[in-house]
């Protein structure tokens, strides 16, 4: 896992950024012909382009992760997975948990935005979950209807 202090740079733009794209390319696309090869440029070179990557790069520090090991970050860290080298582990499995606070509030205008290209181009993303957890806008998300059952396993409390 290589990653990127926040102290040097945080991925928070790239969320404001993403946000600004589906307003953008509808009035693009009234004028151009706006594909969804066109549309997954725009939002996913951001880190990709040569000069931007060459940044990140050389500041991305690169910890050494044994086998059940563990790393958490928030959304606003820059991250990538980096190449195995030879070695004898062929191949190695990542899981993912989120984090929620349970002061965090719904906000259906992000969740629409995320769904940009399901409306556009009539592409499947790989989850509805952003527009299914709640219904109203500002709702708290711990009173989501898919958490009613068992909303108090998972909760996790500190110290």
């Amino acid at each position: 896992m290589a990653y990127v202090s926040k102290k040097h740079m945080s991925e928070e733009f790239v969320y404001q950024y993403i946000n600004l794209i589906p307003d953008h390319l509808k009035e693009k696309k009234e004028s151009e012909d706006i594909n969804f090869e066109y549309f997954s440029r725009t939002k996913n070179n951001i880190h990709n382009l040569p000069e931007i990557s060459g940044v990140l790069t050389h500041y991305a520090s690169e910890d050494y992760f044994s086998i059940k090991d563990a790393i958490i970050f928030d959304k606003y860290v820059i991250h990538r997975s980096v190449k195995l080298e030879e070695g004898s582990i062929d191949k190695r499995v990542a899981f993912a948990l989120r984090f929620v606070d349970v002061e965090s509030k719904y906000d259906s205008f992000r969740a629409n935005q995320l769904e940009y290209p399901k409306y556009s181009f009539n592409y499947e993303g790989s989850s509805d979950f952003n527009m299914i957890v709640c219904k109203e806008d500002g709702q708290p998300i711990v009173d989501s209807h898919l958490f009613k059952d068992n909303l108090q396993k998972r909760i996790v409390r500190g110290n």
